[in-house]
Order: C-alpha cells, then sequence, then structure tokens
C-alpha cells in the first residue's frame, strides 16, 4: 500500500443495494419507539429541543456567534417546525436521524446488522443520549454517516456540515482531514502526531482565562470549562478495552476503506481521551466511540476473531451497564423504562 495512491472510489463502503427485510423492521421499530416516547415537557432537554422546533431560540448579533450556533440545526428546526408542528418535527427528526444511523452503519459495517443493532440497543451513549435528550448531535452524527458511507472525501464534507448542527463536528472534521491527506503516506502515523498537536494546542490555550473567549463561545461559554470530569473508574473500564480491541483489530483491515476508518477511530479515540482532562464537554464526544469501534470490528467480519471481539464488545457493555446500574449511576434502564412505558 505503500506506493498506492488512495482515491474516494476505493475508499468506499457502498455495497450493492438490497433489502434485508429482518434488519429493516428493527431499524424501523425501535426508531418509532424511541420517536413516540412520552415528552416530559418540563423536563428541560425536552423544553429546550421544543423551543428550537417553536422558532424561540436564541437569537446572536454577530455572524461569529451565529456561526458557533449551529446554524444549521436553528433553520432546520425552524423550517421544519413551522411546516409540522414542533412536537411532530421533534419526533420526526429523532426517527429519521435513528433510523438513518442504523442504516448506514449497517452499510459501513457489512450488513452486520444484528450485531450493529444490539450496539445500538445495550450502548445507553448511543440510544439513549444521541437518539433521546442530545438529538441534535445525533442528527448531526447521522449527517457525518452519510458521507462516510461514501468514502472519506465525501466525509470531508458531510463532517464539516454536521459541525453546523453541532459543534463537536469540528474535531471530526479535523480527523478525517488529517486522516485524507496523509492517505497515501506509508507511515500513517504523522497524522497521528499532526492530530496531537491539537492537544498541545489546547494545552497552551487553557493556560489563559476563558473569559477571554468566552464572548465568542455564545451559549456554551460556561459549558467548555478547563477541568477532568470523568472519574478515574471510567478511565480504568473502558481505556484498556478500547485500545486492546482497536490494536486487535487492525491485522483484519485489509481494504483501504478498512484502513482509514481503522487510523479514524484510532485518532478519535485517543484525541477525545486526552481532551476529557482539558474539557468539560469533551465527553460527550466518547459517546460516538461507540459506535465508531464496533464499525471497526464488524469490518473483520467474516472472520472469526473479530466475530469474538464482537461477542465480548456486547457483553461487556451490558456487565458495565449492569454495574452501573447496581451502583446507581446508570442512565440506561430509567430512559428505557421511560420509553416503552412512558414512566
Amino acid at each position: 500500500m505503500a506506493n498506492q495512491t488512495i482515491w474516494s472510489n476505493e475508499s468506499t463502503f457502498l455495497q450493492p443495494f438490497k433489502v434485508n427485510w429482518s434488519a429493516f423492521l428493527c431499524f424501523f421499530t425501535v426508531s418509532a419507539i424511541l420517536s413516540s416516547r412520552t415528552l416530559i415537557y418540563f423536563d428541560s432537554v425536552d423544553l429546550n429541543n421544543l423551543i428550537y422546533f417553536s422558532g424561540l431560540s436564541n437569537v446572536y448579533d454577530t455572524f461569529w456567534t451565529q456561526l458557533v450556533e449551529e446554524p444549521l440545526w436553528k433553520y432546520y428546526a425552524e423550517f421544519t417546525g413551522s411546516l409540522l408542528t414542533p412536537e411532530l418535527a421533534l419526533r420526526s427528526t429523532i426517527f429519521v436521524s435513528s433510523f438513518g444511523l442504523l442504516y448506514y452503519a449497517n452499510k459501513i459495517g457489512k450488513e452486520a446488522w444484528v450485531f450493529i443493532f444490539l450496539i445500538f440497543i445495550f450502548t445507553a451513549g448511543l440510544s439513549m443520549n444521541l437518539y433521546f435528550t442530545a438529538i441534535r448531535q445525533g442528527a448531526a452524527l447521522t449527517l457525518f454517516m452519510v458521507g462516510l458511507s461514501r468514502g472519506f472525501k465525501p466525509a470531508i464534507i458531510s463532517s464539516l456540515l454536521a459541525s453546523l448542527i453541532h459543534t463537536s463536528f469540528v474535531l471530526i472534521f479535523l480527523i478525517i482531514v488529517m486522516v485524507w491527506v496523509s492517505r497515501n503516506l506509508n507511515k500513517w502515523v504523522i497524522s497521528f502526531i499532526i492530530s496531537l498537536c491539537i492537544i498541545v494546542f489546547v494545552m497552551i490555550v487553557s493556560s489563559f482565562s476563558m473569559s477571554i473567549f468566552a464572548e465568542y463561545m455564545g451559549r456554551r461559554a460556561d459549558g467548555y470549562i478547563f477541568g477532568k470530569t470523568l472519574n478515574i473508574n471510567y478511565y480504568i473500564i473502558w481505556i484498556p478495552v478500547y485500545f486492546s480491541v482497536i490494536l486487535l483489530m487492525k491485522r483484519y483491515m485489509v481494504s483501504v476503506a478498512d484502513i482509514l476508518l481503522w487510523r479514524f477511530v484510532l485518532s478519535f479515540l485517543s484525541l477525545c481521551l486526552l481532551l476529557t482532562f482539558y474539557f468539560e464537554a469533551a465527553q460527550r464526544l466518547l459517546d460516538m466511540s461507540f459506535l465508531f469501534l464496533p464499525l471497526v470490528i464488524a469490518r473483520g467480519f467474516p472472520d472469526r476473531i473479530p466475530k469474538k471481539i464482537a461477542i465480548f464488545w456486547i457483553l461487556y457493555i451490558v456487565v458495565v451497564s449492569v454495574y452501573d446500574f447496581s451502583k446507581g449511576s446508570s442512565y440506561f434502564y430509567p430512559s428505557w423504562s421511560l420509553v416503552l412505558f412512558g414512566r
């Protein structure tokens, strides 16, 4: 691969179109359940979403503040909210974005739909966060997946557009660009080193008062504060597993698309985990890693070892969820209870 030029048509994940009715039924059902859940009108999350779809969100007077306030999401929410009703627009968005995520993740994941479906169901950070509460980030993730399914060059465009829906995708955009630019380099680690330079920049900026930049950060000025918020248990539980799995999967990355995806996921995981030591909001990025890493595992199918890793990953997620629930820190079961039973 050292002397091979990688073009976008060689790095696509698209497969010939075919309908798997079992997958379609499962994806449709869970998306319909999520979109029909009880809305809690006094809850700040549901209320904030309905404010966007009602066209009552804050208006900022400068170009920069309008840009960082995710203008694509604002205009989309106002348009669909006026075309339908705020509640119907919200429910439609949840349905389309969750179904779209499952559909395109299945395409990227070599039609390993059972694995993709179970990951979505049992991973609270996906079904119970991105498509339950943080639906703006979920919609951005779906848009990014649409581009990624067509290759890394289209993913540059889709990640840029996604950043106008949720600003966290600025980081994904930068990583995708670096992975694409370094696609022909024999030593992909150059791209990884460039990514780490971003961390150095963050560390330098962290020495200054955030009050200097607050006026340019819109409503999130208080959210992007410096300081570690994840407890040590998170790092103990997940870091060894994250990197053991990603390194084990390297030998099963055989196509150009596989290799680029592997580089992207490793860079993304590394940067996100490091950023959690400086940014409070960086922990929200880790929810997306619960999708990206399983996609790498699925790309190793039908080999036996990746399938065993997939089973281990699902069991590990279930065990961690049960452990969190026993400690009273899990929102997985309460959230699904609200979705299924309205309480």
